[in-house]
């Protein structure tokens, strides 16, 4: 009786073993699908620093992996751009369609990613990004679906936190813009001696035929008539 169970179990277990290179096999013979990695946002910022310093651009990485298997000779994949719920405006991405996929022993690889600064500050622009499955280039088959789009955000915001009224005068991004561009420095170095600099480079662009310069609101800029002491 002993002896029939132990032919038994070992029947049992040898099934079982086979039931798993099976499954095994099976998943590493599937056609090969690409997907985003589990980091499913990129945010890019850019800052008052960042209007200063001419930096129009900023890039990211974003990171490919296989499901199926590992690829056996450079294969390539391409991606788009859709609308994302609740925003207008779209970030300007510098896509290098067609990417590829690099024969290599690993199943997740890294790629740049390049967006635009948006025109104008106080703008936040978002899409999703995802594989363009039409594109004759796309050599991948649809994968995992909760990890086959990816969120980019881009933000442009330049108003510092700590402006004071009292010394500048109202806050809009086009009076601060004039003066980093007059005082070729951020907010954070500024002092409040050099308002008088601000105001007379303002009066002679105005002198030399220069438009006004407008807030928000349409209405030219002002900055406060008393000097203010170091």
């Amino acid at each position: 009786m002993k002896k029939l169970l132990y032919l038994l179990c070992f029947v049992w277990a040898g099934s079982f073993l086979t039931g798993c290179s099976e499954e095994e096999i099976a998943l590493y013979d599937q056609e090969m699908a690409i997907t985003f990695s589990s980091a499913t946002t990129l945010n890019y910022t850019f800052t008052d620093e960042h209007y200063l310093n001419g930096t129009t651009s900023l890039e990211l990485n974003f990171y490919a992996q296989l499901q199926g298997g590992l690829v056996d000779a450079n294969r390539t994949f391409c991606l788009k751009t859709e609308p994302r719920e609740g925003y207008s405006e779209l970030p300007v991405l510098q896509l290098e369609n067609p990417y590829t996929y690099s024969e290599t022993d690993t199943n997740i690889q890294v790629y740049p990613l390049v967006a635009q600064r948006p025109e104008k500050p106080s703008t936040t622009q978002s899409c999703l990004l995802t594989f363009d499955y039409a594109n004759p280039a796309h050599q991948f088959i649809k994968g995992r679906v909760d990890i086959s789009t990816l969120t980019v955000n881009v933000t442009y915001k330049i108003k510092p936190s700590t402006w004071r009224d009292e010394v500048w005068g109202t806050y809009s991004d086009a009076k601060y813009m004039f003066m980093m561009d007059v005082l070729d420095k951020t907010y954070s170095s500024m002092m409040d001696y050099e308002l008088p600099t601000v105001v007379d480079a303002y009066e002679a662009y105005k002198a030399e035929g220069g438009d006004p310069i407008c807030d928000d609101n349409n209405e030219e800029i002002t900055f406060p008539e008393t000097n203010v002491n170091a």
